[in-house]
């Protein structure tokens, strides 16, 4: 398991502990090695990390954007988000990339590229995602979404009803091997994700979801008179 830490000006990633799966984000051989002091990510140098994250073998980092515009310089807010790189074993597909395959370094998830992340969790074999609007200014992360954006929830890795999606397919040992959209909580304004073991914990806006239990008592009405 890999602790990290984010430092300095340039948001320097480091890790330490045990390197089973390539955790550590070291590649090559450095998979099985046991490292008992902080060593730097090489492969995240330069990417503007902004949000990291751990689970119990694969781990996460959020960059934001690398060329912020002049607007940003003169107010220090950089908007939006950069890629999400996972890295670490890759077993029921928890990394996103489309297999099972361990990554010995951060590898980013081509599946979202272009999508505006504001959180991201690892569980003990899932990774959940939350998209939205940004706000970033320096070391801080500011959320916020409209009331007609309110974002999406996605979901990757071992099902076991960890994931959220249909009940009878999440229920079975699924290997969702790409982030797959959460349909349940669409319409829903998802502030925080956070992931155990076997299960995931989410906070909503309240009023969303006030909102979008209106127009369900509604469309089971419209089904009653039917």
């Amino acid at each position: 398991m890999a602790i990290f830490k984010k430092c300095s000006e340039d948001n320097a990633v480091f890790a330490w502990g045990d390197g089973g799966h390539g955790v550590l984000g070291q590649g090559g051989d450095y998979a099985n090695i046991v490292e008992a002091t902080p060593v730097t990510i090489a492969s995240l140098q330069g990417k503007n990390v902004c949000y990291i994250t751990c689970g119990w073998s694969h781990s996460a980092a959020l960059t934001r954007k690398t060329s912020p515009s002049l607007l940003a310089h003169l107010t220090g807010y950089f908007a939006g988000t950069g890629d999400l790189y996972t890295w670490g074993e890759g077993a029921g597909g928890r990394l996103g990339h489309g297999d099972e395959e361990d990554r010995h370094e951060p590898q980013v998830i081509s599946a979202l590229r272009g999508t505006q992340i504001i959180q991201v969790a690892c569980g003990f074999a899932h990774t959940v995602v939350l998209t939205g609007n940004t706000l970033y200014r320096r070391h801080l992360r500011l959320t916020y979404s409209s009331s007609k954006e309110k974002g999406e929830t996605y979901a990757c890795g071992r099902g076991c009803s960890r994931l959220g999606f249909d009940e009878e397919e999440d229920k079975k040992d699924v290997c969702q091997k790409t982030p797959k959209r959460v349909e349940s909580l669409l319409g829903t304004k998802v502030v925080q994700v956070t992931c155990g073991m076997v299960n995931t914990v989410i906070l909503v806006c309240y009023d969303t979801l006030q909102k979008r239990e209106r127009e369900r008592e509604r469309e089971r009405e419209r089904e009653r008179e039917r």
